[in-house]
């Protein structure tokens, strides 16, 4: 597969296909996966916080 065709099928620009391309030729296909999988994310709301908005939604904020 040409640069061209990669890059329409992966929805990239030519220049970070060809980053990429560059990455996996030194490393492996491991590092083409984000730094930050696997790990929970900083803005992840706690557990007594979901349900206190849980139950805020369904109660005083549903739509009549």
């Amino acid at each position: 597969m040409r640069g061209g065709e990669a890059t329409e099928v992966l929805d990239l620009f030519l220049h970070h296909a060809r980053r990429l391309l560059a990455v996996y030729r030194k490393e492996n296909a491991a590092t083409l996966a984000h730094g930050n999988r696997g790990r929970k994310s900083h803005h992840t709301l706690d557990a007594s916080m979901k349900r206190q908005m849980l139950k805020l939604a369904q109660s005083t904020y549903v739509k009549l």
